[in-house]
């Protein structure tokens, strides 16, 4: 039940505070693991404001950590896997910041120029763990088993972090509005077949189709996508 799974990850954050011990991934994970939780039913201000002020905190930690600055940028020691875990980490808040810092109309609290850390791989979870040598590519439409979506949203995500929130705010040139809007086209063009989405075909079968966890991950995708070229097109 999701509410043991929310129960649990607060028994975990409560043990570690009493604990005394250094953050962790897994700290980090467990407070991602709430925010799913409470943002289920739909996105509310009041839970959006609480998960506002705990995810600046997070960020905090995460940069103390060095997972800002990117595994490539630090000592040696880690293998491929722990540092595909601290880029996913990473950029996981970056996707809770970018939801709920635009949800509520506020900076995002991590601004475009202030990281180094590449976004994750898409990888193929069935043959990837603590000992891999490399990151194995995923597998089409291998549904719970793969990065793809989480990849893709960052490659997307990428592109709305070129720039910064107040110039997104002011508006942008028409020149610049049409570069990134070229970049979110080229973007959808190379998406995988199982996110891409023809809206002018049969819209009666592809807007209300029998909804799969796939076809959910590709109107998020989409929306995600849209809400950015219509805050760039909005002022012309």
């Amino acid at each position: 039940m999701p509410s043991n799974l929310l129960n649990l990850a607060r028994a975990a954050l409560l043990v570690h505070d009493e604990s005394g011990l250094p953050p962790s991934l897994d700290y980090l994970h467990a407070h991602m693991l709430t925010w799913l939780y409470l943002l289920h039913p739909g996105g509310m201000t009041a839970v959006e404001q609480t998960i506002y002020k705990e995810l600046g905190k997070c960020v905090s930690v995460a940069r103390a950590m060095g997972l800002d600055l990117g595994p490539e940028d630090q000592e040696e020691g880690m293998g491929i896997w722990e540092k595909e875990m601290r880029r996913r980490v990473w950029w996981q808040l970056m996707v809770f910041d970018q939801q709920i810092s635009e949800n509520l109309g506020r900076p995002p609290l991590i601004p475009p120029g202030t990281y180094t850390c590449k976004p994750p791989s898409g990888t193929d979870e069935s043959m990837f763990g603590p000992t891999a040598t490399r990151i194995p590519k995923p597998r089409e439409r291998a549904n719970g088993f793969n990065t793809t979506y989480f990849a893709t949203k960052c490659q997307l995500l990428t592109i709305i972090k070129t720039l910064p929130y107040a110039q997104l705010e002011e508006g942008v040139t028409l020149d610049l509005a049409k570069q990134l809007a070229a970049r979110v086209f080229n973007w959808r063009s190379a998406l995988p077949a199982q996110y891409k989405i023809d809206f002018r075909e049969k819209p009666e079968e592809t807007l209300f189709p029998g909804l799969d966890t796939i076809d959910v991950q590709a109107c998020d995708l989409h929306i995600m996508a849209n809400v950015f070229l219509l805050r760039l097109w909005l002022p012309f």
